[in-house]
């Protein structure tokens, strides 16, 4: 089941994104294991390595 606090956190961070005219990868690819959480091992892999992208992306 998708989490709607995490789809809402995703979506007002590429809003923030696309108001400061910054990268918004990290966050449109952030929907992607958000939709796909409720396969246990994919989803918390997908999740790990949108964060390292979000992570590198940020700095």
């Amino acid at each position: 089941m998708i989490s709607t606090w995490y789809i809402a956190l995703i979506i007002a961070s590429l809003v923030i994104a696309i108001n400061a005219q910054t990268s918004k990868v990290g966050n449109i690819l952030g929907i992607v294991p958000s939709c796909l959480a409720w396969i246990p091992l994919v989803g918390w892999f997908l999740h790990l390595v949108i964060g390292i992208i979000i992570a590198i992306d940020a700095s």
